[in-house]
């Protein structure tokens, strides 16, 4: 063994030499394309010996400059290949040829050994250094006291790989990995020239030689050579670790031997020359779809249906050039592959028919929806531009235009139905601010992100609206188009602003600004609401008590043409984030003539709210509007709702009679809100109690205007009293008594009523004229 591998030292620096020279040393002469006759040899034993590679003259690829042996092999005994002659005398073991790859599979003896005997000698060779695959090959060292080094030379620069493994027992070390325990490895860089390895121990394997009494070092096939642990007691043979060689074609790019014809290795239309990544030269493959010899006689289509290997076709396989193709026959779906969907059979042909037939009647039926779509669609946008015009569009566009600059055409817009569906996301009920007798509120977001309140009325009887549109009258939509300009201008902190209407609808729809913390009847009859608790102050109460009287005063006395809102209470009375009162729900009110007294009207209004002189005579008068003011100053006052059914005494179920009746009988702070006598003297209130008792009377004439009820407020608030009221003790008039009768025919106000506001929550009625006194 010692006499071996002695031999084999002295003899490295030659078989370096010689690799080099077969395996890198690329080829600057042309090449001699050599004919193959039928007496070739084409296997030696198992192993196949691919052109241009060969073992006799004629078989290999041959060349003028460098020796014929570098393709030429010898096959001894017909079972053993290897490189003849091209080390001296040595042989090298081929174990494989790939053409394609440019690879050669070699049984090489390239370990570094280092061992200990008993005699404590250490015995130490390196192996010679040769051109390897780098994408193949690991540098490998094995051991559980040992340091492997590998050094290859490039670009005439020497560099240095190692790695170290170690292990305590044979317990710590697993078959197969290779991780650092007992095995470790390193890649081989790319362009390496020369590799030789070299191997130590750091104790001289004195603690483990129980069971590793040797370290090597080598480079192998990684997709062979698997780790196994009795390698630490006996190192793998070289069938356990070969080693896989490059070569190429010449010294040459393909672009550089494609000039000259006659020695350019590749042949046929379908060979592909390819520049090798690992060191010079070049080498030639079949495309894609093509196989054979690309250096012997050229590539040719791949009839992949024929190789089960490579067809994945699972019924019909058609070969196509340079590949192939599968289907599926008559009665099957799928692609026809086996990794893809594969074919499935398919429904009977009366399934197909049925279904195919359903097909075309789903696509009929389709297409007519589509038509009727368009054709509705179309129907609409004319019925908007009918509705437009007869609401009066065209005539309030005309007016904001003659306006420019004027108040008007700064604040009233005309919207679109679809701008508003928009906004209110198709009226959806997640939207719905409040619903009453004259119709229903949503909360809307325009494009600029201003949030609006859109009134969607009731739509009038039938038999009304035909009447409306057919013309007959006429001087009604001039009349509401005013009206929506006139309302527009109001202007009051203490009033909720009108933005504008939509006219493409039947009934037309007002947008309002968006007051944000709901009614004041909310917060009144809401016990458990916290904020309701601090909101509801004697001082708060008062507060939006006199701004809601300012209001109503301004409608009544200083807007540009008096208003009446005719549905005064408190659901109607909003309250914005800063609980400032603001007058809404003006959906039955009436524009009057400035000398006009009366009104004869249809009776509207809510039950509890409304005025009994109105109620008997059908009469609307400003003093309606102050009834139903006192009404809240009850409410405000008392906390108690406007009506209440569960009381034993009829006249105790309305609240004006209840409170007046209290007031009679001096029982006014047994009826007061509980927390309102602890915030307030008993005197101030009973002022406000008084104020309340006048607006509360029967006779409109006796009752005080607005702007009276305001200024009063107002002076009570500084603390002030005003001449007109006095304390006397006439005994209050008792409100008639009137039987209401309920309908199913109750109208909704005048169909030029001007709907201004919303959260109406309280059931609206209307009475006929014929009901008056």
């Amino acid at each position: 063994m010692a006499f071996f591998l002695s031999s084999l030292t002295n003899k490295l620096p030659m078989i370096i030499s010689m690799i080099l020279l077969l395996l890198m040393s690329l080829f600057d002469c042309e090449l001699a394309v050599a004919t193959t006759g039928s007496g070739c040899d084409r296997r030696c034993g198992d192993i196949d010996i691919p052109y241009p590679f060969g073992t006799s003259e004629g078989c290999y690829l041959a060349n003028d400059t460098y020796r014929e042996e570098n393709f030429l092999l010898t096959c001894t005994n017909d079972s053993m290949l290897s490189w003849d002659k091209v080390i001296r005398n040595d042989s090298i073991l081929i174990s494989q040829i790939n053409v394609s790859a440019g690879h050669v599979k070699t049984l090489f003896p390239n370990i570094a050994e280092n061992c200990y005997n008993e005699s404590g000698q250490t015995l130490e060779t390196t192996a010679g250094s040769f051109v390897v695959s780098t994408t193949e090959n690991k540098f490998t060292v094995l051991g559980c006291d040992t340091y492997g080094q590998m050094s290859h030379i490039q670009n005439n620069m020497t560099f240095y790989s190692a790695c170290t493994s170690y292990c305590a027992s044979e317990t710590n070390v697993k078959d197969g990995k290779c991780d650092g325990l007992g095995c470790c490895q390193v890649p081989i860089s790319q362009n390496t020239q020369r590799v030789d390895n070299s191997v130590l121990s750091y104790y001289n394997h004195t603690k483990v030689f129980n069971f590793n009494p040797c370290g090597y070092a080598f480079i192998a096939d990684t997709s062979v050579y698997k780790f196994s642990t009795k390698h630490l007691k006996k190192m793998p043979t070289m069938e356990e670790r070969p080693i896989v060689l490059e070569w190429a074609i010449s010294n040459k790019t393909c672009r550089e031997a494609e000039k000259d014809t006659q020695t350019f290795a590749c042949i046929g239309q379908n060979t592909v020359c390819l520049d090798v990544e690992n060191g010079v030269g070049y080498r030639c493959i079949c495309s894609d779809g093509y196989n054979g010899n690309p250096y012997l006689d050229g590539c040719k289509d791949t009839n992949e249906c024929n190789d089960p290997k490579l067809n994945e076709c699972v019924k019909i396989c058609k070969d196509r050039n340079g590949g192939y193709e599968c289907s599926c026959p008559w009665g099957y779906h799928g692609n026809g592959r086996k990794s893809g969907t594969g074919c499935s059979r398919a429904f009977p042909l009366v399934a197909i028919i049925v279904l195919s037939t359903a097909i075309g009647i789903t696509s009929l039926f389709m297409v007519l929806i589509w038509v009727y779509h368009l054709v509705n669609k179309r129907n609409l946008k004319k019925l908007r531009e009918k509705f437009f015009q007869k609401n009066g569009g065209f005539m309030l566009r005309n007016q904001l235009s003659s306006s420019q600059g004027s108040s008007s055409s700064e604040t009233v817009q005309i919207f679109t139905a679809v701008e508003l569906e928009e906004a209110t996301d198709r009226y959806s009920k997640a939207n719905i601010l409040g619903e009453g007798g004259f119709g229903t509120v949503y909360k809307g977001v325009l494009p600029n992100k201003k949030v609006v309140a859109v009134k969607v009325s009731k739509n009038m009887q039938r038999g009304q609206v035909e009447q409306f549109m057919s013309g007959e009258k006429k001087g009604q939509v001039e009349e509401f188009i005013n009206e929506v300009i006139i309302l527009s201008q109001v202007n009051h902190r203490h009033i909720v602003k009108l933005l504008g209407c939509c006219l493409e609808t039947e009934v037309p729809l007002l947008v309002y600004e968006y007051i944000s913390n709901g009614t004041l009847h909310d917060h009144i009859h809401s016990k458990n609401d916290k904020t309701s608790s601090h909101l509801m102050s004697w001082e708060n109460r008062f507060r939006i008590a006199s701004e809601t009287a300012n209001a109503i005063s301004y409608l009544h006395s200083s807007a540009s043409i008096p208003i009446i809102h005719r549905d005064i209470k408190s659901t109607n009375i909003l309250l914005d984030e800063k609980y400032v009162a603001k007058v809404s729900d003006f959906g039955a009110s009436r524009l009057v003539s400035i000398d006009t007294m009366e009104l004869s009207t249809m009776v509207q209004g809510t039950l509890g709210y409304l005025d009994p002189e109105y109620l008997q005579t059908s009469q609307l008068t400003d003093k309606s509007d102050v009834y139903s003011f006192g009404v809240i100053l009850a409410e405000l006052l008392t906390g108690r709702s406007v009506l209440r059914f569960d009381c034993e005494d009829q006249k105790d179920k309305n609240l004006a009679t209840y409170f007046l009746s209290a007031l009679k009988n001096n029982r006014l702070a047994e009826i007061l809100e509980d927390n309102i006598l602890k915030e307030e003297s008993f005197d101030r209130i009973k002022e406000v109690a008084n104020v309340t008792k006048m607006c509360l009377r029967v006779r409109g004439e006796d009752r005080p205007s607005m702007k009276e009820v305001a200024m009063e407020l107002e002076g009570l608030r500084l603390s002030g009293k005003h001449p007109w009221m006095k304390d006397d003790n006439e005994e209050t008039e008792c409100l008639i008594d009137v039987t209401l009768e309920t309908s199913n025919s109750y109208e909704f106000g005048d169909k030029r009523t001007i709907e201004m506001g919303y959260h109406s929550t309280q059931k609206q009625i209307g009475y006929p004229t014929s009901m008056g006194r």
